[in-house]
């Protein structure tokens, strides 16, 4: 590579992150999280089928949870592509498609936003309920915009039937893992390193077994 190449692509890179316009990639796989709700962007249905709309739904760690970054600015679910439907516009739905490379797969972070094309990922209405949408829709800088990562053990590492993950945690069965269930209406979100927190005055109830976290977690 040239000198003058190379101080090109370091100016490139360079006003990239003066911008806040970071490619997905910058992103390590795994769950992103809703800082509305504590809820997880999920294929709804644990299903990666060519239009499977994307949800909020508890955290399980479930394979239709993990999102990979990859290279190309694509966030993936199961093979298949987080797609704005008909293109990059206001209100566009957040399902799953063929990944085709067109702009409208193509994601940025920008702070704790997922972006394309000037808008952000946004959950529907701000409701702080499982089951709602996701959409693009201008940013405004409201908590349903605002989106963290956050790591589960993978379904299958537990022992746990991923196409039954989600079933099985609703249940509060999951083979022979202990389920952790919410109650009174709490989250269950792991906060700082590993602590596991019921939000919105719910307890954790493990039946069964241990609750195990790693690190410092508690």
């Amino acid at each position: 590579m040239s000198m003058l190449r190379g101080l090109g692509l370091v100016a490139g890179l360079t006003l990239a992150c003066l911008a806040g316009l970071v490619p997905a990639k910058a992103r390590a796989d795994g769950l992103v999280v809703s800082n509305l709700t504590s809820f997880c962007m999920d294929a709804q249905g644990g299903s990666n089928a060519a239009g499977t709309p994307i949800i909020m739904y508890w955290c399980t760690g479930a394979w239709n949870q993990t999102v990979q970054f990859t290279g190309a600015g694509e966030m993936r679910i199961g093979g298949r592509c987080l797609d704005a439907a008909g293109g990059t516009r206001q209100g566009a739905q957040i399902i799953l498609w063929d990944c085709h490379g067109g702009p409208n797969q193509k994601w940025q972070i920008q702070g704790d936003r997922v972006t394309q094309g000037g808008l952000c990922i946004d959950v529907w209405g701000a409701v702080p309920a499982p089951w709602i949408g996701v959409q693009l829709w201008s940013c405004h800088g409201g908590s349903n915009q605002s989106w963290r990562g956050g790591r589960l053990a993978a379904a299958s590492s537990l022992g746990i039937d991923p196409n039954q993950a989600n079933a099985a945690f609703q249940q509060g069965v999951s083979g022979n893992q202990a389920a952790i269930v919410a109650a009174g209406g709490g989250n269950i979100v792991a906060a700082g390193g590993g602590n596991i927190v019921a939000a919105g005055g719910g307890n954790v109830i493990i039946t069964g077994g241990n609750i195990l976290a790693g690190g410092a977690g508690n």
